[in-house]
């Protein structure tokens, strides 16, 4: 064989070697067909099989972990989108939850917990399955007030009194003066016998609102529990001052006044917070005469 025809067959022999291997360089592996199958079945409505494929490519390694995560998360959003046209929210929500847990994309899983959120106040979602979807939005938006003063509330309603102190404190230290917050950090704690450190933010509070009845009546609570009676008698008439012969406010003070052994004085109170009670007023008028 001639010098110039081995040369042509040996570079024959490496062309199609050569093209075999692009060949096999270009063969799907497992995880890439899971992810087209998962693609396929999406778009053909079918999102629990979707869902599924694109779990089994998660699994195998010739598979891009971000795609195949885009793909998951695509499938929850489908999945949810399905449950609420079910009148199933209560799914939806967690889908859009799992949705954000497996989305790489920060953008995308503020707009899915968004998404939820709005779905869980429409429906008044109970505190114990809002309180996972509150901490989740937290921590994409951890500087959202109403997100801190949500997440309060459902730890006060699931007794996590500790929890809820500290969102509240975050809302005072964000807002000096926020008035709700102050007054459930001074309730709460109250409630946890911290009447010191509650007597600070009560104390605030009375003094930019002088006339808030639950504000005054709650800083007396903190005022007695210190041993501080003189103060506490003071704010109680300050109170009836600005705001006259309430019934709650006159027992209030009547029962202070027992407390502090003031019987007599207890009982002018009491009867003072009768005459003042219309509903009582208009019973009496009624009674037959005898």
């Amino acid at each position: 064989m001639s010098h110039h025809s081995w040369r042509g067959l040996s570079s024959a022999a490496i062309l199609a070697t050569l093209l075999s291997s692009a060949a096999c360089a270009h063969k799907p592996g497992p995880g890439e067909l899971y992810l087209t199958d998962a693609r396929a079945a999406l778009d053909s409505d079918r999102p629990d099989e979707a869902r599924a494929l694109a779990e089994l490519a998660l699994d195998e390694e010739d598979t891009s972990r971000r795609d195949a995560l885009l793909l998951l998360a695509s499938t929850h959003r489908a999945l949810a989108e399905k449950a609420r046209a079910e009148g199933r929210p209560e799914d939806a929500i967690a889908r859009l939850r799992e949705a954000a847990a497996v989305e790489p994309a920060t953008a995308q899983r503020r707009v899915d917990l968004r998404q939820a959120l709005t779905m869980a106040r429409e429906i008044t979602l109970p505190a114990d399955r809002l309180q996972p979807l509150l901490t989740d939005a937290l921590n994409l938006f951890p500087n959202d007030p109403e997100l801190h003063r949500d997440t309060a509330r459902a730890f006060e309603e699931l007794g996590r009194i500790d929890d809820a102190i500290a969102h509240y404190l975050w809302l005072w230290t964000a807002s000096p003066g926020d008035r709700q917050a102050g007054l459930r950090l001074g309730i709460l704690l109250l409630s946890e016998g911290r009447h010191r450190e509650a007597l600070s933010y009560l104390n605030t509070l009375y003094e930019s609102h002088p006339d808030d009845l639950q504000v005054g009546l709650n800083l007396t609570d903190a005022l007695e529990h210190l041993n501080r009676p003189s103060q506490a008698t003071v704010v109680f008439d300050e109170l009836l001052d600005r705001l006259g012969e309430q019934p709650g406010l006159l027992f209030r003070y009547a029962a202070f006044l027992e407390r502090q052994g003031r019987p007599e004085d207890a009982r002018q109170m009491q009867a003072r917070a009768r005459d003042a009670m219309p509903a009582l007023e208009q019973r009496d008028d009624m009674r037959p005469l005898r």
